[in-house]
């Protein structure tokens, strides 16, 4: 028997994907919805990284929305900064 600790990290809740069985994102029909749409800066990410390893997470999760002005750079500088935190 194994498992692992896994810490997953909701780097945005803005989408633009209008999936039907989604709770989670924020757009721009859910504006009034569960609170204001975010997205996390790199050192919160950074934090939060660092903060799961020292609780022993053995992985970290990077889930979001479909963000309309992320682009490829924007996800590679999301995993760039998990790596910062935890080579």
């Amino acid at each position: 028997v194994s498992f692992a600790v896994v810490r997953n990290i909701n780097y945005s809740n803005v989408c633009y994907f209008k999936c039907g069985f989604c709770a989670f994102s924020k757009g721009k029909i859910a504006e009034g919805l569960r609170g204001p749409g975010y997205s996390l800066g790199m050192e919160e990410i950074e934090r939060r990284v660092a903060e799961a390893w020292e609780r022993g997470a053995t992985e970290v999760c990077m889930q979001g929305g479909i963000h309309p002005d992320y682009t490829g750079r924007t996800y590679l500088a999301i995993l760039d900064a998990a790596k910062r935190a935890q080579p």
